[in-house]
């Protein structure tokens, strides 16, 4: 894709863009010589009409302004990593992220797609073995994230620690009864993925046991 201007910034649908923001942006973008060929920002996401920030685990850092011939993306079902040729900077303002503007019945619908495609990627990463301590304390806090997600999927009860977690390790009780609903439907998300990667890897197994009986038949005849 040939781009018009050598920076691009990512931004969702359900996602805004304050005024401060904006200015950091514009100061980036106008500088001649700039040190960086990517930044990575913080967002607050709102629930109920107030800022979560406790029960998701603020803060978490995604990489949204980019120079889109310096960056690349992985090929992964979900949670694609960009591949930065170059330093990664970091701004000091927030992007707003309203995921809850379509009403819960959007947000369930979303979430159900998203488990499925959680559960297939996990399937994956449950095959390759376990993230190595290196990779879990790692200092890009992005690919962090990511190695902690991994060993994740080897937990059982993923949905009791995450909620235990996030409402109770992470404060999320201070955020009010907005906290609570939040980190409730959070951690039904991880569960539904949890019994999704149970089913996937019986139905694999299944499979490749199938398979195996054929091709020993076949050896017989």
């Amino acid at each position: 894709i040939d781009y018009k201007y050598p920076w691009v910034y990512i931004c969702d649908a359900d996602e805004r863009v304050p005024d401060d923001l904006r200015r950091e942006i514009e100061q980036v973008v106008t500088n001649p010589t700039p040190e960086c060929a990517a930044y990575r920002l913080r967002y607050k996401n709102i629930y109920l009409g107030k800022w979560i920030k406790y029960a998701t685990s603020y803060p978490v850092w995604i990489i949204r302004l980019v120079q889109p011939k310096k960056v690349t993306y992985e090929k992964r079902t979900t949670n694609v990593h960009p591949i930065v040729d170059g330093k990664i900077g970091e701004l000091k303002s927030h992007f707003t992220h309203y995921s809850f503007n379509n009403g819960l019945r959007h947000w369930f619908a979303k979430h159900n797609f998203y488990s499925d495609r959680e559960a297939v990627e996990a399937v994956g990463v449950r095959q390759e073995g376990l993230p190595t301590f290196k990779q879990l304390t790692q200092k890009d806090p992005i690919l962090r994230r990511r190695a902690i997600k991994n060993f994740s999927f080897f937990l059982k009860g993923r949905g009791l620690f995450r909620f235990l977690y996030s409402y109770v390790l992470r404060w999320g009780w201070l955020d009010g009864l907005a906290g609570f609903h939040y980190c409730a439907m959070i951690s039904m998300y991880e569960y539904w993925i949890e019994l999704k990667v149970k089913e996937d890897e019986a139905q694999w197994s299944n499979a490749t046991m199938d398979l195996s009986q054929r091709m020993l038949k076949e050896d017989e005849a």
